[in-house]
C-alpha cells in the first residue's frame, strides 16, 4: 500500500507538473509569436526599402539624359518674394541647394546638331498629394502614411504617374550634382508604419 504510495502522484504533484508545464508552453508560445513578429517586421522593411530604390532608380533613368541648362522648378512664394518669380506655379530656374517637389528638364537625344546634343521636347515630374492629403505632416486620410502621393510625368502632352505611395519626391541641385530623394511609406495589418528614404544622385550633362 505504502510503496504504491510512493509511486504514483499526488493530485496536488500534478497540478504542479501541468501548471509548469503550461507557463513552459506560453513561454514557447510568445517566443514563437515574437520571433514570427519579428521576420515579419524584417520582411516588411526590406520590401518598402526595395521599393524606395526602385522608385529612385526609376527616375534616375529618366533624368540621366537631363540637359543642365534646361532645369526649372515650379516656383513657390519665396521665389516670388525674391523676384525669381511672378507667380506660384510657374517653371522657374532651379536654385542651388533646396529640395523641390517638382522639375522641369531637355533631354539630350543622343543626335548632334552643329556639333552640340539636340534636345527632347520640355519633360516634367510633379509630385501631387492624393485625395483627402494636404502638405501639413500629418496624417489625414488614416492610412498611416503622412503627406502621400504620387508622381506624374508629363511629355508631349501625356500624363502618366511613374510612382505610386510615395510620401516624399524631391530634387536638390549642386553645381552638376542633381539629388533625388523618395520616402516611401507602408502600413502592415497591425497598423505598424514601415519608411524607407532613398537618395541617388545623378551627374548632369552641360547642354
Amino acid at each position: 500500500m505504502n510503496a504504491a504510495r510512493q509511486s504514483g502522484f499526488t493530485l496536488v504533484e500534478a497540478a504542479i507538473v501541468v501548471a509548469i508545464l503550461g507557463l513552459i508552453m506560453a513561454a514557447v508560445w510568445n517566443t514563437t509569436t515574437t520571433l514570427n513578429d519579428t521576420v515579419r517586421a524584417d520582411s516588411a522593411g526590406a520590401e518598402v526599402m526595395t521599393q524606395a530604390r526602385r522608385y529612385v532608380s526609376r527616375l534616375a533613368r529618366l533624368l540621366r539624359a537631363a540637359k543642365l541648362t534646361t532645369m526649372q522648378v515650379q516656383a513657390e512664394q519665396a521665389d516670388v518674394d525674391a523676384g525669381l518669380a511672378t507667380v506660384v506655379g510657374e517653371w522657374t530656374g532651379i536654385p542651388e541647394g533646396v529640395w523641390r517637389h517638382s522639375i522641369r528638364f531637355d533631354d539630350a537625344t543622343g543626335l548632334l546638331s552643329m556639333n552640340a546634343a539636340l534636345s527632347t521636347s520640355p519633360r516634367s515630374m510633379v509630385f501631387h498629394l492624393d485625395p483627402g492629403e494636404i502638405a501639413n505632416g500629418l496624417d489625414d486620410n488614416s492610412n498611416g502614411l503622412v503627406d502621400e502621393g504620387h508622381v506624374s510625368l508629363l511629355y508631349e502632352g501625356v500624363e502618366v504617374d511613374v510612382l505610386l505611395n510615395v510620401e516624399e519626391c524631391s530634387y536638390e541641385l549642386e553645381g552638376r550634382l542633381l539629388s533625388v530623394r523618395v520616402r516611401v511609406g507602408q502600413r502592415d495589418n497591425k497598423h505598424r508604419v514601415y519608411r524607407a528614404t532613398v537618395i541617388e544622385q545623378i551627374y548632369l550633362r552641360n547642354n
